[in-house]
């Protein structure tokens, strides 16, 4: 066996379970001096990190009255910001309040940005509408911070966090040019500090992200790679799995199915290590989809169960909507046909409702192909007519439209094939984020 390599050493010493061949490594250990003694050295980093001693500061050394008194400003602080904020605890009730927090002075503090930013966070995947509001105004608040009151540090760091926090919320939403403008702001503020840090981890995967959606594989693939190696540099072992997750989703789009049930696999692991029903659910959802196209239908079965019951643990209503078409299509794989347009026909409603109009919209390509395999070629215009309709009022005045229309009328002339329905969907799927793409038919 060769050496072993720098990042699966530090994956075995933050956790054994996250190394695959923990048990070949191990044998290994007993073999190679050499790397028994890069694991020893490893360890012993490790040790003093975690020894409070190391921290402990000398009462004269230069800058610790500093730190402290800053500790305990950031503490205060925080604690008023969750009073200042209670009365905007109903997230519906609150939506337009939060964009007149920035001009009122009793929100200009630190704090105020640290919870906006922490709950733009966990309502990304919610609502990115709601969580762009609460970047807009954190991005806002940060940039009045007197620089008399706060260390130039904390200030970067504040920031570049809420830049950040934006340029996720608009990644959400499709707006990927504005994106990519948020996260360069970021940028320059963790370029403000001496040690960037998980703020740069996160601008990198962020940017990986961008370009993923923006079909550039290639140059996604190496920045998910970069986000990677510094996250498990970091220790950082979640920011490490949102870039093997990624990779995951390069590996599906590039046609390397074993490739990214690998990926996902790797990751399920940690979540189900971790207890976590976030990592658990989405993991299980992406490996329903894997097995699905590989006709593999009981681990499709077990994958998509396994991702339901964590939504709607969390209650992620349009996760469980995904979900849910998942297993409509599983259904008509399985034969239970009728059940599955029923259940296909509840899932496009329901994603409709939330405004998911692209993925109501592949829904609807699903539901067309299964009314037309099962005889039922009839109801196929009325449903893509309702569909391309929903469009138009939600203001998705795109080519989406264009090719829902021509596979409307190819329904109408010859019936909905294989190659027709795929060939679609992909582009509507495109359209979510190339809004400038025209719609070509595929060769007949």
């Amino acid at each position: 066996m060769a050496h072993v390599s720098e990042d699966r050493l530090l994956l075995f010493v933050l956790d054994r379970t996250l190394a695959n061949d923990a048990d070949a490594i191990e044998r290994h250990f007993g073999e190679c001096e050499e790397c028994r003694e890069r694991l020893q050295s490893i360890r012993r980093f490790d040790e003093a990190l975690r020894d409070p001693d190391t921290w402990a500061a000398a009462p004269e050394s230069p800058g610790f009255d500093e730190l402290r008194r800053l500790a305990e400003n950031v503490a205060t602080e925080d604690a008023e910001a969750v009073l200042l904020l209670a009365e905007f605890e109903d997230a519906s009730a609150a939506f337009l309040a939060w964009t007149d927090l920035p001009s009122n002075p009793d929100y200009h503090t630190g704090g105020i940005v640290r919870a906006l930013c922490k709950r733009a966070n966990g309502m990304c995947e919610r609502d990115p509408r709601y969580a762009l509001v609460l970047a807009e105004s954190a991005v806002a608040i940060a940039a009045m911070l007197p620089e008399s009151a706060y260390p130039a540090a904390a200030l970067h760091e504040w920031r570049g966090e809420a830049w950040k926090e934006q340029a996720n919320a608009l990644h959400h939403l499709g707006r990927f040019d504005e994106a990519w403008t948020a996260i360069g702001n970021a940028e320059i503020e963790y370029g403000g500090l001496k040690h960037a840090g998980i703020g740069q981890v996160a601008v990198t995967y962020i940017r990986a992200v961008l370009l993923y959606e923006k079909e550039e594989y290639e140059a996604a693939a190496s920045l998910a790679e970069a986000s990677s190696a510094a996250a498990l540099h970091l220790g950082s072992i979640d920011r490490y799995m949102r870039a093997q997750h990624l990779h995951g989703h390069i590996h599906y789009r590039n046609g390397d199915i074993a490739g990214a049930i690998e990926r996902f696999s790797g990751v399920l692991r940690y979540g189900e290590a971790q207890g976590s029903a976030v990592w658990i659910g989405r993991e299980s959802l992406a490996l329903g989809n894997c097995y699905l196209l590989l006709g593999q239908l009981r681990e499709a079965r077990d994958s998509l169960l396994n991702a339901l019951r964590s939504f709607k643990s969390l209650r992620f209503e349009a996760e469980i909507a995904r979900t849910d078409l998942g297993f409509a299509r599983l259904l008509f794989a399985e034969g239970a046909r009728n059940d599955a347009i029923v259940r296909m026909r509840k899932c496009i409603a329901d994603l409709i409702s939330f405004r998911m109009v692209t993925d109501a919209a592949i829904g609807a390509v699903y539901l067309a192909e299964m009314l037309d395999a099962t005889g039922r070629r009839r109801e196929v215009p009325k449903v893509l007519t309702g569909v391309i309709q929903t469009l138009a009022r939600a203001g998705k005045i795109t080519t989406a439209l264009t090719a829902l229309a021509y596979l409307r009328e190819t329904a109408k002339r010859r019936g909905i094939t294989l190659e027709v329905a795929s060939h679609v969907r992909q582009f509507i799927n495109r359209t979510e984020y190339q809004h400038q793409l025209l719609f070509v038919p595929p060769p007949v």
